[in-house]
This record gives C-alpha cells, structure tokens and sequence, in this order.
C-alpha cells in the first residue's frame, strides 16, 4: 500500500533483509526504525505524496549523498546483502 501511495508503483517477492534504526534526521533526541525488505517493482517510480525527492544508485551508495541517518544505514545494509 505504502509503495503504491508514495511512489505510484506495485510490488512483488518481499524479501525481509533487516531491521535498521538511526537518529531522526529533523527531531533532535529521536530514534526511527524501519523494517527493510527487497521487493520487484512494477512499474516506474515517481515521488508522490510525502515523497519530496528520489534518487538511484549503482553498485555501492555515495557517502556524500545528503540523506538522512536512517537512508544511510539503509543503502549500506542493502549493499552488504548485494556482494
């Protein structure tokens, strides 16, 4: 439902790859979490909704990418599982 709402496209094969936490990016002294999966899209993603900005990467996720704590830990998880 959320990749629908948030980024116009379905999903299938959800694999669960990790529960991930890291300090909130805009609420000081808070901590988020995400339970990461990695799924085959259907469709072509496009930001939607809450969605401001989208971006891709190859092989191994730029460091200097302005995101937040959270999408850091995130895209290094997902490259640790891809090699």
């Amino acid at each position: 439902r959320e990749l629908i709402e948030e980024l116009c496209v379905g999903a299938s094969d959800a694999t669960f790859i990790a529960r991930i936490c890291a300090p909130a990016a805009n609420e000081p002294g808070f901590e988020v979490d995400a339970d990461v999966f990695r799924v085959v899209l259907s469709g072509q993603p496009s930001t939607s909704a809450e969605i401001e900005e989208m971006c891709w990467w190859e092989d191994h996720p730029s460091l200097a990418l302005n995101v937040a704590p959270l999408s850091k830990k995130i895209m290094m998880r997902i490259s640790d599982v891809d090699t």
